[in-house]
């Protein structure tokens, strides 16, 4: 009878045990999902929509205003909200520098939470079931900081780039400074566009903005080709080049 039940045991010991990796990315997948589809629900869109209401209620909370701005809005963007929502109503609530600097901190903790989630429940599935995701940590070893910089700058949302860091082998402090600069190109006119909507007539508000936004470009791009002309992109080639030598032609 005991054998029988050690038997039995064993297999059900072998399903747990096969099971057991994909709780965790299972998990951070439900709560990423469940997130999205409560925003899509929401009638969040629509209260976002009227900008001055939101600052109106920000303003009533006095001091209490930028740590509630900051608490919400890391929440939101935890949850998937894009950011680029919230840079103008900051610079309209609290001004040009400080609405940058409010906003800029409640996006670096939504990105920041979401970087520590997927790190937790997803990144050692992905290297143990995807090999080749660990030829990034070369990417990512040497040249770290820039390609976050450089990734940030894809026109897409910061969810899927968070998901994409959370997966890599980069450092915690690799990832806050690499994102808190590289998100700042698109922050800053976001912000003064706000800013200007009180502070200036229509016209000096549509100078200020544009002329921001042409130094941002310029500086930027400066910033880009320097990268581009660097050894970086140039050593990254020649390493996948030797990698990719050295790996057997699979037979069709």
């Amino acid at each position: 009878m005991s054998s029988t039940n050690k038997e039995s045991a064993a297999p059900a010991h072998k399903t747990g045990s096969a099971i057991r990796p994909f709780i965790k990315p299972l998990l951070v997948l439900c709560v990423l999902s469940l997130g999205l589809i409560i925003v899509a629900r929401s009638p969040l869109k629509s209260y976002l929509a009227h900008v001055e209401l939101v600052r109106d209620q920000i303003e009533a909370l006095g001091q209490w205003g930028p740590p509630v701005f900051i608490a919400c809005v890391a929440g939101l963007i935890t949850l998937g909200v894009p950011r680029i929502l919230f840079f103008p109503i900051g610079g309209l609530a609290f001004g040009f520098l400080w609405g940058l600097i409010w906003t800029q901190i409640a996006t670096m903790i939504g990105y920041y939470a979401i970087f520590l989630f997927v790190r937790w429940g997803g990144r050692d599935f992905v290297v143990r079931h995807f090999p080749r995701v660990s030829r990034m940590h070369r990417v990512f070893h040497k040249h770290a900081i820039p390609t976050i910089i450089l990734i940030r700058q894809l026109p897409i949302s910061g969810l899927p780039i968070n998901l994409l860091l959370g997966l890599s082998p980069i450092s915690h402090l690799d990832f806050l400074i690499g994102t808190v600069i590289g998100i700042l190109p698109e922050a800053i006119p976001m912000a003064a566009i706000g800013s200007s909507a009180i502070h200036l007539t229509a016209g000096q508000g549509l100078a200020w903005v544009a002329g921001l936004l042409a130094v941002v470009i310029v500086l930027w791009l400066v910033f880009s080709l320097a990268l581009r002309s660097s050894r970086m992109f140039a050593q990254v080639e020649s390493e996948y080049e030797e990698e990719a030598a050295g790996e057997p032609k699979e037979e069709g």
